[in-house]
C-alpha cells in the first residue's frame, strides 16, 4: 500500500497504545424506529419509549448528559496523548436506504 492509500484512521492489531480515534456526536440523535433488532438489543424498560418515541429526536436532556460525557472521554484520550477527531453534525432526520432496508 503507498502512502496515498492508506487510511487516515487505521488498526494493525489489538495492543498497541491507542494513537488516534473517532469519537461521534449526539447533536440530532434519533430514537431508532421499533423494529425486531431494537427489541433484541434494548431492555424491556425502555421498549414502550422506542414503540411510542421511534423517528423522534432524543430528549435534549439525554443529549446533554451524553455530551456531557463524551466531553469527559475527549478530555481524558487526549490528556493521555492520544489524538481524538469529531465528526461534524450530521441530519439524522434525514432517512437513509439501501435496495434492501429503510432507516
Amino acid at each position: 500500500m503507498n502512502q496515498a492509500t492508506i487510511p487516515v484512521v487505521n488498526s494493525f492489531n489489538e495492543w498497541d497504545p491507542l494513537e488516534e480515534v473517532i469519537v461521534g456526536r449526539l447533536d440530532g440523535a434519533v430514537i431508532p424506529p421499533w423494529h425486531v433488532t431494537v427489541k433484541a438489543t434494548m431492555p424491556q424498560r425502555h421498549w414502550d419509549m422506542f414503540r411510542t418515541y421511534g423517528g423522534q429526536l432524543f430528549p435534549r436532556e439525554l443529549i446533554d448528559a451524553g455530551e456531557r460525557e463524551l466531553g469527559e472521554l475527549v478530555h481524558i484520550l487526549e490528556a493521555e496523548g492520544v489524538t481524538v477527531r469529531r465528526p461534524d453534525a450530521v441530519n439524522y432526520t434525514q432517512g437513509y436506504a439501501t435496495p434492501d432496508w429503510q432507516s
